[in-house]
């Protein structure tokens, strides 16, 4: 099936439209307290590993004190650890501790417990179009073509790749 340039467009912005609106419905109706930026934090740690400030700030696109803010809290928290930089012993990353882990698939599971049952609103039909969708987006995500889902996310740090990667983890 072709489509128009002026079809593309309305499909994206559709997606875009509907993705926000989704992402807000998913943080509302979440059983756990933690904030969209706690999530997003962990999500960008598994993603990409180890990350200094600076490089978590531009992934996330956050001023370099609000990644401050934000990676102290879950430090505080546990869910991550300071780790002294093997490329500059004076400068400190920060990396997913395993409670991050498991405090992240905890969320991730309370998320899908809650979606679950909201699937009994859709037929058979419609659920195997959002499997689908979700497929195209992760290769959209990746941006490479490939079709395993493991990697969505995944990339370089900013400082290792030369700026923002295209890629980015939710």
């Amino acid at each position: 099936m072709e489509f128009t340039e002026a079809e593309l467009r309305e499909i994206a912005i559709k997606l875009t439209i509907t993705a926000a609106q989704f992402s807000r419905y998913q943080r509302q109706s979440s059983p756990n307290e933690s904030t969209a930026a706690t999530w997003r934090a962990l999500s960008l740690l598994e993603s990409y590993g180890s990350l200094r400030v600076t490089e978590f700030a531009q992934l996330d696109r956050l001023s370099q004190p609000a990644a401050t803010s934000t990676l102290r809290r879950v430090v505080s928290e546990g869910y991550a650890e300071a780790v002294v930089d093997a490329n500059d012993r004076r400068a400190k990353q920060i990396r997913l501790s395993s409670a991050g882990q498991e405090f992240l698939a905890s969320l991730r599971n309370a998320a899908g417990d809650h979606l679950i049952r909201e699937f009994d609103k859709l037929t058979a039909e419609e659920i195997s179009a959002i499997d689908t969708a979700c497929t195209a987006l992760s290769k959209i995500l990746r941006g490479d073509g490939a079709e395993s889902g493991d990697s969505a996310g995944r990339g370089t740090p900013p400082s290792q790749e030369g700026g923002i990667p295209a890629r980015t983890s939710g």
